[in-house]
């Protein structure tokens, strides 16, 4: 919370907030009472921190084509898109990760249109931006590629949460290789660092 109070407070006023906590209405999240901000779960409050690194890397998200690859159930769709008018918003999940997303979403009044794609139904395309919070780094080798062919060399911005859990027999690509394959890409620190190894891997910022 201080790192995204540093950066940009408007995030943490109260309209915003009041905003953003309406990510905790479903599904019964632990919430925990934080200084000037009350009540709030870590997870939403982990989604409004990658909002401002977004903002900040790439100044305004209005009209933007998103694709998220990993979605978990829809929480970081929605808190981008309380504030920001995205375009189009594409979340890339298995079908069962997907439905839960949908029903979670269907529940608010979005500022986009929202597409819902299984790795097999998504086309060949490029997006304003790509994010993926932790989950393209703890993919197979081969199930990368299909995201790198299909959608992340093909868009113009990218944020990617890294980590290196993967076991030896997933043949992942390194932190160093993906530097070496998308295009303007580089690493900056993740604020607040969730493990030692961890980084951002980023392209296409302001």
């Amino acid at each position: 919370m201080e790192k995204i109070a540093r950066n940009n407070k408007s995030l943490i006023q109260e309209k915003n907030i009041e905003l953003f906590k309406q990510n905790d209405i479903w599904g019964n999240p632990r919430r925990f009472n934080y200084e000037n901000i009350g009540l709030i779960s870590p997870s939403t409050l982990r989604y409004i921190n990658v909002y401002e690194d977004l903002l900040r890397l790439f100044k305004d998200l209005n009209n933007f084509k998103i694709c998220e690859i990993g979605v978990g159930y829809g929480g970081q769709c929605r808190i981008i898109n309380s504030i920001s008018k995205t375009e189009e918003y594409t979340l890339v999940d298995l079908k069962k990760v997907l439905m839960l997303a949908q029903t979670y979403l269907d529940k608010y009044a979005l500022n986009t249109s929202i597409r819902y794609k299984t790795m097999n139904e998504l086309k060949t395309e490029s997006y304003d931006l790509i994010i993926s919070n932790y989950a393209f780094s703890e993919l197979p080798g081969h199930i990368q590629d299909v995201y790198l062919n299909k959608v992340i060399l093909n868009s113009k911005r990218g944020y990617m949460i890294f980590n290196n859990i993967n076991p030896i027999s997933f043949n992942s690509y390194t932190k160093e290789q993906l530097l070496e394959i998308i295009p303007n890409s580089q690493l900056i620190n993740e604020e607040p660092c969730s493990s030692s190894k961890n980084c951002i891997i980023v392209w296409g910022k302001n």
